[in-house]
Protein backbone atom coordinates (compact mmCIF):
# COMPACT_ATOMS: atom_id res chain seq x y z
CA UNK A 1 0.00 0.00 0.00
CA UNK A 2 1.30 3.39 -1.08
CA UNK A 3 2.30 5.53 1.85
CA UNK A 4 0.21 8.71 2.19
CA UNK A 5 1.79 12.01 1.04
CA UNK A 6 2.09 14.10 4.59
CA UNK A 7 0.94 17.27 2.49
CA UNK A 8 -2.56 15.70 1.68
CA UNK A 9 -2.88 14.25 5.55
CA UNK A 10 -1.77 17.21 7.09
CA UNK A 11 -4.20 19.39 5.15
CA UNK A 12 -6.95 16.99 5.75
CA UNK A 13 -6.53 17.10 9.53
CA UNK A 14 -6.12 20.83 9.57
CA UNK A 15 -9.64 20.59 7.60
CA UNK A 16 -11.03 18.71 10.39
CA UNK A 17 -9.77 20.40 12.84
CA UNK A 18 -11.19 23.80 12.03
CA UNK A 19 -14.29 21.84 11.32
CA UNK A 20 -14.34 20.70 15.12
CA UNK A 21 -13.52 23.84 16.30
CA UNK A 22 -16.47 26.15 14.25
CA UNK A 23 -19.33 22.95 16.01
CA UNK A 24 -17.54 23.90 19.69
CA UNK A 25 -18.30 27.46 18.62
CA UNK A 26 -21.96 26.75 18.08
CA UNK A 27 -21.98 25.31 21.87
CA UNK A 28 -20.89 28.24 23.37
CA UNK A 29 -23.12 30.39 21.33
CA UNK A 30 -21.01 31.87 18.62
CA UNK A 31 -22.90 31.79 15.38
CA UNK A 32 -20.09 31.21 12.17
CA UNK A 33 -22.03 31.56 8.82
CA UNK A 34 -21.51 28.69 6.59
CA UNK A 35 -19.84 30.00 3.99
CA UNK A 36 -17.71 31.79 6.73
CA UNK A 37 -17.10 28.19 8.29
CA UNK A 38 -16.05 26.91 4.84
CA UNK A 39 -13.42 29.56 3.37
CA UNK A 40 -11.65 29.12 6.94
CA UNK A 41 -11.65 25.29 6.50
CA UNK A 42 -10.49 25.80 2.50
CA UNK A 43 -7.52 28.21 3.69
CA UNK A 44 -6.30 26.94 6.77
CA UNK A 45 -6.12 23.65 5.11
CA UNK A 46 -4.49 24.89 1.70
CA UNK A 47 -2.01 26.53 3.82
CA UNK A 48 -1.58 23.51 6.20
CA UNK A 49 -0.94 21.51 2.98
CA UNK A 50 1.37 23.95 1.38
CA UNK A 51 3.81 24.57 4.62
CA UNK A 52 4.33 20.74 5.32
CA UNK A 53 7.58 19.09 4.42
CA UNK A 54 7.63 17.06 1.11
CA UNK A 55 6.92 13.79 1.21
CA UNK A 56 10.73 12.59 0.25
CA UNK A 57 10.20 9.15 -2.77
CA UNK A 58 12.82 6.85 -3.66
CA UNK A 59 14.12 8.57 -6.82
CA UNK A 60 12.97 11.91 -6.14
CA UNK A 61 16.10 13.48 -5.58
CA UNK A 62 14.79 16.09 -2.81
Amino acid sequence: MARIETKVAVATVSGAAVTVLVYIAGLFGLDVPETVAAAAVTLLAGLAGYLAPHTPRPGDGS
